[in-house]
């Protein structure tokens, strides 16, 4: 990464300023990362490494920012998410065709697959429903919304190992509580649509969505505690992509 910000450097004078600033906070702070793993640094030490390496761009971009494309951004964003939705169809599919040899549990895990396809599709819906490039606009805006899709990838790539929790248990093969198995699939979905809202929905200021996805997303937590949480789940789940489809019909898109 430092070679090819110097590449840009040397290539684009207009640039070179924040292009240096990008190669040296890049080698700086890999060599910090490096050092606290060889010394076996301490634990808290590794957040503070995560904004000291998150701050490099702010730093680099603060008197003359990059040009960019906001709509090629946004596009590398989405792709990337739908990226990480399909290794979590991939996940659960391959733990179900590898369970399918147990024939008692064969409907059950059918029923899992159905609810584990419905709530993938409302993921997908909930974060592609509407274009994000105006999210870019601004600097500040901009890395509000690129910093937060680390939530949005995680809880969608959490999603995957909660339903192979949620398999095991099914296969009598996990000795989790019933609500803490159910817990590992409905955080990650609640997490995914606080997330999404803020990323991409909060700055419309709608107190119709705003407080919808607090509930919606109480309630993906709540029904950890279901008989089949997965089944509560995927119905939440479409309940808030209609909303999101819902609010984003009825609603002006931002300036």
């Amino acid at each position: 990464m430092a070679s090819q910000w110097t590449r840009a450097a040397i290539s684009d004078p207009e640039h070179r300023g924040t292009c240096v600033r990008y190669a040296v906070g890049i080698v700086v702070v890999q060599a910090l990362w490096v050092t606290w793993w060889l010394a076996d640094g301490p634990v808290w030490l590794f957040p503070v490494l995560a904004v000291v390496d998150l701050s490099v761009s702010p730093i680099a971009e603060r008197h003359h920012g990059t040009a960019f494309h906001r709509h090629h951004i946004a596009e590398r964003y989405g792709l990337f998410t739908l990226i990480v939705l399909g290794e979590s169809i991939l996940a659960v599919a391959n733990s179900i065709i590898g369970s399918m040899s147990d024939a008692s549990g064969r409907t059950g895990l059918i029923l899992i697959a159905v609810c584990s396809l419905v709530i993938v599709a409302a993921m997908w819906w909930i974060y592609f429903d509407r274009p994000q490039h105006d999210q870019t606009v601004t600097r500040p805006r901009a890395y509000f919304w690129g910093y937060l899709h680390y939530f949005i990838f995680a809880s969608a790539a959490a999603f995957s190992a909660g339903v192979e929790v949620a398999i095991a248990v099914r296969l009598h093969e996990s000795h989790l509580h019933h609500t803490v198995a159910g817990l590992t699939l409905t955080i990650p979905l609640a997490v995914f649509v606080v997330a999404t809202w803020l990323v991409l929905d909060a700055v419309r200021r709608d107190a119709i969505q705003a407080v919808g996805t607090v509930v919606l997303a109480t309630a993906l937590v709540a029904t950890a505690v279901l008989p089949y949480p997965l089944l509560g789940a995927a119905a939440v789940m479409a309940a808030a992509a209609a909303l999101v489809s819902w609010r984003h019909s009825r609603l002006p898109a931002p300036a």
